[in-house]
């Protein structure tokens, strides 16, 4: 696990994106929601976004939704839960994660 976290971190720094971790994920590619926590470190609502997009684009591409917790580096995988955000890709997904637009990011701060 931490071997794919650090895997994770070097990839993103070389393409120059928004640097965050996978935690944990579960796919779901039959049209489903998939779920996933990052580790960001002080993310903007900006950089939220485009990394849940991303992710949907690269690693969750088939799935209706993702729901994504957003976590503060800690001393274990991830630290204190600091957003949430919500992205649908289509009406069953506006009702998987309950948001009222199709590919709008929702980002809720804790």
């Amino acid at each position: 696990m931490k071997k794919l976290i650090l895997l994770s971190i070097l990839l993103l720094a070389a393409c120059g994106s928004t640097e965050y971790t996978i935690a944990e994920k579960e796919y779901n590619d039959d049209g489903g929601k998939s779920t996933v926590r990052l580790v960001m470190e002080e993310p903007t609502e900006e950089q939220i976004k485009e990394v849940v997009q991303e992710l949907y684009t690269d690693d969750f591409f088939g799935s209706a939704s993702i729901h994504a917790y957003i976590h503060e580096p800690g001393n274990d995988d991830y630290g204190a839960l600091i957003a949430m955000a919500k992205y649908a890709r289509s009406d069953d997904g506006l009702a998987q994660v309950g948001v009222d637009e199709i590919d709008t990011v929702y980002v809720e701060w804790q």
